[in-house]
């Protein structure tokens, strides 16, 4: 086996539980299902259910009682209080608003604010939009 690199970090089979009972400490007021990857400068509010296979990235803000699954929130991404995010892709810098719902295989390019109480079901939003109505069908918004 070739010796990792300075800066990569591995875990041996004997440090991993503790890895993973460290994060899970850390997010105790919320219930992580599954694989959940959340990277350490990232907030999570309290009452969420994330997971699973959910990665959340550098910088983001996830507001209380939020759901997440099957979903990736790139770097600085906001999502507020009570929102779902599902089958879906947040890309950098995007925000959803409270009680916004994302869904159905939606992919959201950089800087993309979605609005409030938004419904987005499968849409393919390119950089630099902001969504202040819902979209129902799935669609291409440029």
């Amino acid at each position: 086996r070739p010796p990792a690199s300075p800066a990569a970090s591995t875990l041996t089979a004997s440090e991993a539980p503790s890895a993973a009972t460290a994060a899970r400490d850390r997010y105790a007021d919320s219930q992580l299902l599954g694989n959940v990857l959340i990277d350490e400068t990232a907030r999570v509010g309290p009452g969420c259910v994330i997971g699973p296979d959910v990665s959340i990235g550098a910088g983001c803000v996830v507001g209380e009682g939020v759901r997440l699954a099957n979903c990736i929130l790139l770097s600085e991404v906001r999502v507020g209080a009570h929102a779902a995010v599902l089958d879906s892709i947040l890309g950098w810098r995007s925000s959803v608003g409270v009680w916004a719902r994302v869904e159905g295989i939606s992919v959201l390019g950089e800087d993309v604010h979605v609005m409030p109480e938004i419904f987005i079901n499968g849409a393919l939003i390119l950089p630099h939009k902001r969504i202040q109505a819902s979209v129902a069908e799935p669609r291409v918004i440029m």
